[in-house]
């Protein structure tokens, strides 16, 4: 059994191409929420920044958004980070088991905050989208699985019949038929497997 074939190779890229989308998706609404509460709750700067829990953000989400902030997308570009030191605990800062820790503040600067921002929160990839799109990924796939198929074994069907010189121009096929040939003068016999 063949472990890689066209098959395989066609549904991997598909798979990658749907993994993508959701990936895009996902990022797209966490940037999307994290931008609108930055401008709903006015944080244009420094000192009126926001922590990812003051905007709403706990768990999984929390650890999304702080990665897909600190990433290049565009709203994620218009999104300014700081950092604000704070303490674990009461304790010295030098002691090793209560290190500082620094708190990561997100603010959205008045000059960031322009039409094509607004552009990029109204231009939204939904879930419909996303479905219909993973359809037509999928529906391409066994539409090229089945093509892929079809010249493979039209391939070694053309490839594996022997052609003799004939004068005739008659080819004969597996079934004993004659088929008139076109352009070429041969006799083609069925192989001797």
């Amino acid at each position: 059994m063949e472990i890689f074939n066209t098959e395989t190779l066609i549904y991997t890229i598909a798979s990658a191409g749907v993994i993508a989308m959701i990936y895009y998706f996902v990022m797209q609404k966490i940037t999307t929420k994290a931008a609108e509460k930055l401008i709903s709750e006015n944080a244009c700067g420094k000192d009126s920044a926001k922590t990812l829990d003051e905007i709403g953000f706990a768990g999984l989400s929390k650890k999304l958004a702080k990665y897909f902030l600190s990433g290049g997308n565009a709203i994620a570009k218009a999104v300014e980070i700081c950092e604000d030191d704070g303490n674990t605990d009461k304790k010295e800062s030098d002691d090793l088991l209560f290190k500082k820790v620094k708190i990561l503040k997100y603010y959205i600067p008045k000059e960031n905050d322009t039409d094509k921002l607004k552009k990029h929160l109204n231009d939204k990839f939904s879930l419909p989208k996303l479905i219909l799109a993973a359809i037509i990924v999928a529906l391409c796939a066994f539409v090229f699985t089945y093509a892929a198929r079809f010249l493979e074994n039209y391939a070694k069907n053309v490839f594996s019949r022997k052609v003799i010189p004939s004068p005739t121009g008659v080819e004969v096929n597996e079934n004993g038929n004659n088929n008139e040939l076109n352009d070429n003068y041969a006799v083609s016999l069925p192989s001797e497997d």
